[in-house]
């Protein structure tokens, strides 16, 4: 009698997890990132974005600039949600269905779009001088102008 073994997937399970638990992923505005400019706009380079993004998270008291936070808000206030994401994307990657690759992937445009749903939100304090665009009230969004900062946050990730 001879015995046959039979790999049902655990090679590629713990292949995978190696892969997985030594990956990462970072989401912001990377130092490798490009600057996603709107049709018909000019470019700016991306550490003009990078900066912009900076002044407006911690404000800039000597030129007058208040905080108007949306890095920090956007991950506080989405803890739960993401580490529900998160186990959602394990089960998934667990059972076969995506790659370390795909679940990296998955939880760096989840933390993208709620970055981008930050600034979306961010309503005060209003500008002082919200200029001919924005009209009297300034009532359009305060950090969406050309888009182009909301269009430049990114994800890298990391696989090992």
């Amino acid at each position: 009698m001879t015995v046959q073994d039979i790999d049902h997937g655990w090679d590629r399970i713990t292949r995978d997890l190696k892969i997985l638990n030594g990956g990462s992923v970072s989401v912001g505005f990377p130092q490798e990132g490009e600057t996603a400019s709107p049709a018909g706009s000019k470019s700016v380079p991306f550490s003009d974005i990078v900066q912009r993004a900076v002044v407006h998270e911690f404000g800039a008291p000597k030129v007058n600039i208040p905080e108007r936070p949306f890095m920090r808000p956007a991950f506080d206030g989405n803890k739960k949600e993401l580490s529900l994401f998160k186990e959602s994307v394990l089960q998934r990657f667990y059972k076969g269905l995506i790659s370390p690759s795909r679940a990296l992937d998955l939880l760096g445009l989840k933390h993208v779009s709620q970055i981008k749903a930050a600034i979306n939100a961010v309503n005060s304090p209003p500008l002082k001088n919200p200029g001919p665009k924005r009209g009297k009230s300034g009532a359009i969004n305060i950090l969406v102008d050309t888009s182009q900062m909301r269009n430049s946050v990114q994800y890298t990730k990391e696989l090992v």
